[in-house]
């Protein structure tokens, strides 16, 4: 097929198209989204603004482990930006200011009979700036 510039016509509706197919293929595969949020993230870029923790990394997170203490995971993924509800919900990214949407990570714990901090989960997603708490 030669690309003359009828053929164009034909194909640029269709690349324009699979742009953000594209990008929500990337969400899906980087952050691990479902496709709904990865179409959200997709669609919201320009109003998406998103801070992280110093040391955070998306590949350390995915090593965080149900039943890790906490030292363990600041090992992995460093000191978090907030510590909420009794340092039982550690936040490693925030909107940036002015943020309409963000990505969100969190690492969920509580407290084993010793007092010791203990992952019970952890949270990726993609979400509207809400105050805090």
């Amino acid at each position: 097929m030669y690309l003359t510039p009828r053929n164009w016509l034909v194909l640029t509706p269709i690349l324009i198209a699979l742009i953000p197919l594209v990008m929500m293929a990337g969400f899906m595969g980087k952050y691990g989204y479902g496709p709904g949020e990865a179409w959200a993230a997709t669609m919201r870029i320009p109003v998406a603004r998103t801070e992280y923790a110093k040391r955070f990394s998306e590949d350390e997170l995915r090593k965080v482990r149900e039943e890790m203490d906490d030292r363990t995971v600041v090992e992995l993924i460093g000191i978090p930006l907030e510590r909420r509800k009794k340092d039982t919900v550690w936040h490693y990214s925030l909107p940036r200011d002015g943020a309409e949407w963000y990505h969100t990570r969190q690492v969920f714990f509580k407290r084993d009979p010793l007092g010791i901090l203990r992952v019970t989960g952890v949270h990726s997603g993609f979400q509207a700036e809400v105050p805090s708490e």
